[in-house]
């Protein structure tokens, strides 16, 4: 490995921009952006904070040691000026990674739990469609699984990450079309796919860039809903 590619004992880095969620329709649940560390050795860490105009992302990592890395990532919305809207998640994690001469493997299991309030009219012609309320707490394991790429003189990364969650669902509350229907209980999951960029600009700023797809099961049918998600930001390592 190159000596120039060593971090310090303790090197950080915040990301600050803006990122962008891009959903083909209005959806009531989303997930932390997936946290990426691309660590090369111990006592690293790697910060993430990113901003749309409907909420707000964290991601947290740190490698006490070597191939060994712990997580932490949330989402929390904003409210809405028009109605009570909001989506609250929290998870954290532990994984390893494997680091080559050009080439990252990550591997990361977690656990989460989240909040939702669904409370914006919209009907879509379906009867099943939620019509105005909807009311739910989230909690979940996943699985993630990640490989970077290093070129650029070894300090740029791209790659590719998939996230599995195996959610559990309790909602207080659904008010569709034609009933509703209260405490009840509901299974899903979801795969999420990303391919991702972190693209040294300067000594000390990156540009990062993210796109892919989510796979969620739906509420009410044995099918998928498919919405692309992308984000896009700046990196400063300090």
């Amino acid at each position: 490995m190159p000596k120039k590619f060593h971090v310090s004992r303790l090197s950080y880095s915040i990301l600050i921009g803006v990122m962008f969620t891009l959903p083909s329709c209005i959806w009531k649940y989303v997930t932390p952006t997936h946290n990426t560390p691309c660590f090369t050795g111990k006592k690293q860490f790697e910060g993430n904070i990113g901003l749309n105009l409907n909420g707000a992302n964290l991601n947290l990592a740190y490698s006490p040691l070597n191939y060994l890395s712990l997580q932490v990532s949330g989402y929390s919305s904003l409210s809405s000026p028009f109605a009570s809207v909001f989506n609250n998640q929290l998870e954290a994690g532990v994984g390893g990674y494997l680091p080559a001469k050009r080439t990252i493997l990550g591997l990361t299991v977690g656990y989460g739990r989240g909040l939702t309030n669904w409370d914006r009219i919209w009907y879509s012609g379906d009867a099943y469609t939620p019509l105005e309320n909807l009311q739910f707490r989230t909690e979940k394991y996943f699985i993630q699984h990640y490989a970077a790429y290093r070129w650029i003189s070894h300090e740029s990364f791209s790659g590719i990450s998939g996230k599995i969650n195996f959610m559990d669902n309790h909602y207080r509350k659904a008010t569709y079309v034609y009933y509703e229907k209260v405490n009840y209980a509901r299974q899903q999951f979801s795969y999420e796919l990303t391919y991702f960029i972190k693209l040294k600009m300067t000594k000390k700023l990156y540009a990062n860039f993210a796109w892919g797809m989510h796979f969620l099961n739906s509420d009410e049918a044995k099918s998928f809903d498919v919405h692309p998600i992308g984000q896009i930001g700046l990196n400063i390592k300090l």
